[in-house]
């Protein structure tokens, strides 16, 4: 199912109509929601953290990559990132800025899209973006320029727009927000609209998998054509990753005109979809019994930690790191690093509670149990 599911993507996808091209990617129109992957205060990060960002924003699913620019940067520190960005990936690149100073740098050293235009920038930098033929995300304001006026003014200098309603934050007026998004898009429903998710999800203390879920549908909806999204916050991570998956979904459940369900793709993390029949319990049986006596490992013990992505289990100036606790124990005992079958127990009990925290993204801490329900 889940292969088919990608197959159906890929060919709706060739097949789409859209309102622009960002590059090679189709923006509105029928096809997919396209995933904008922020990385946040984007010139404060060496030229090595930010390809890599880049890189694993890529390798998690997003089509496009933002640089979010911080408001001390310099167009000299714009047009670095930028060629930064462009040799880290083939993916198309927008900068995030309302100073004209620093989106005509962009625009200069060929960024792919621009964040944002509004009254206040538009007369410096709407006839270049239009000139460059680089669409621009059009926002409101400032002051009581709204997002319709603004618009206006950008279709007139020859802009290629994607209206931003804004979507607000969860008890700030998100459903408001929301009602703007279908207002705008009925009056003008040849403009792709941008659809600010990490509004809500940097800013609900929720897991982000549901959440994200939601908003691809909810986007869905009403009509937006980029899922824009930042990871700024340690309980937003994985967004880039869910919001790639939930398109996906989306798109798929308007082709079979069916709720967002059985679809071969899903956001289940903790979850189930079903449950397997229950196995008997056998007739006789013996009770676990606590109070084991522990007895140190001849061999010496463990401490384990994660570190870089991965599970690194030190004893003294031996260190041993793998992806999986089932490498891991394994070349432990392989080495002669584990005598004691107890010790041995327990190591695959830690090791697989690091593994778990590692694939979900938390911390770990050796002996301190994994889920904060645990711990009251």
């Amino acid at each position: 199912m889940r292969d088919k599911a990608r197959q159906d993507i890929e060919s709706m996808e060739a097949q789409a109509g859209a309102s622009l091209k960002i590059g090679p990617i189709k923006i509105g129109g029928g096809s997919r929601m396209k995933v904008l992957a922020e990385v946040v205060d984007a010139t404060r990060l060496t030229p090595e953290k930010l390809a890599a960002r880049i890189l694993r924003y890529q390798k998690e699913g997003a089509d496009m990559i933002d640089l979010g620019l911080p408001l001390d940067a310099r167009p000299e520190e714009v047009r670095a990132a930028i060629g930064v960005a462009k040799e880290a990936a083939d993916l198309p690149v927008s900068i995030d800025s309302i100073r004209p100073d620093l989106l005509l740098a962009g625009l200069e050293a060929g960024a792919d899209m621009l964040l944002s235009l509004n009254a206040g920038n538009m007369a410096p930098v709407g006839p270049a973006a239009a000139d460059a033929s680089v669409p621009a995300a059009v926002i409101p304001g400032p002051g009581s320029a709204g997002l319709e006026e603004n618009v206006r003014a950008a279709l007139d200098l020859g802009v290629r727009v994607i209206a931003d309603p804004v979507l607000d934050p969860p008890m700030q007026g998100l459903a408001c927000s929301l009602q703007r998004y279908i207002k705008f898009s009925r009056r003008h429903p040849n403009i792709p609209l941008f659809f600010g998710a990490g509004n809500v999800t940097e800013l609900l203390d929720a897991d982000t998998s549901g959440v994200n879920a939601l908003l691809a549908a909810i986007g869905a909806e009403v009509g937006a054509a980029i899922l824009f999204t930042p990871e700024y916050s340690a309980k937003a991570a994985g967004s880039v990753r869910e919001l790639a998956t939930a398109s996906m979904m989306m798109q798929l459940a308007r082709k079979r005109k069916t709720p967002p369900k059985d679809l071969g793709l899903d956001l289940l993390c903790l979850k189930q979809k079903r449950r397997l029949p229950e196995e008997p319990l056998p007739e006789t049986m013996t009770e676990a019994q606590q109070g084991h006596t522990y007895v140190p490992d001849e061999a010496g013990s463990f401490r384990i930690f994660l570190s870089a992505g991965l599970m690194v289990a030190r004893n003294g100036p031996v260190s041993v790191w793998g992806e999986n606790a089932r490498d891991l124990v394994n070349t432990l005992v392989d080495m002669g690093l584990v005598r004691r079958l107890d010790h041995a127990a327990y190591l695959g009990r830690e090791l697989q509670k690091a593994e778990t925290a590692l694939r979900l993204g938390r911390d770990y801490v050796q002996d301190e149990p994994l889920w904060p329900a645990e711990k009251s």
